[in-house]
């Protein structure tokens, strides 16, 4: 018969399932000081880059709101990050939660990015995909 010691060591060994989802990121501008093209700049430039080099995000994407309230509103945009597994987000490895934050003015100061424009976080885990000629790919969990 198993110990309960035995079989807590079996179990914490056993290689978790991977995750795949992403994480999405809704923003918006929050002062004049800071432009379109600055947070085009920064995202393209500076944190988009620094999240790719993180090692367990596979692909960025960024996209602008196409419906109201833009034009008539403020312009908003979404950037998706495709994560082969979710687990990482929970590993010392990951070096997703350590990036800075941070985007150098036109004076050349450093300044906390999220002081300029606004942003939501959203974690998805994918439940299943279909390929438009019908096939599945993963399975659903649900």
């Amino acid at each position: 018969m198993e110990t309960p010691t035995q079989s807590t060591s079996v179990q914490e060994t056993k290689p978790k399932m991977a995750r795949p989802g992403i994480i999405i990121v809704r923003s918006s501008l929050d002062t004049l000081d800071f432009t379109v093209d600055d947070l085009t700049a920064w995202y393209e430039t500076k944190h988009i880059p620094e999240v790719l080099a993180t090692g367990g995000v596979e692909s960025a994407a960024r996209y602008m709101c196409m419906t109201p309230p833009y034009p008539n509103g403020p312009i908003t945009y979404l950037a998706v990050y495709r994560v082969p597994d979710m687990n990482w987000l929970h590993t010392e490895e990951c070096g997703f939660w350590k990036l800075p934050l941070t985007v150098d003015d036109r004076h050349g100061t450093q300044r906390c990015i999220q002081k300029l424009a606004s942003f939501g976080t959203l974690y998805w885990e994918i439940l299943a995909e279909r390929t438009s000629e019908g096939h599945t790919v993963g399975e659903c969990r649900m």
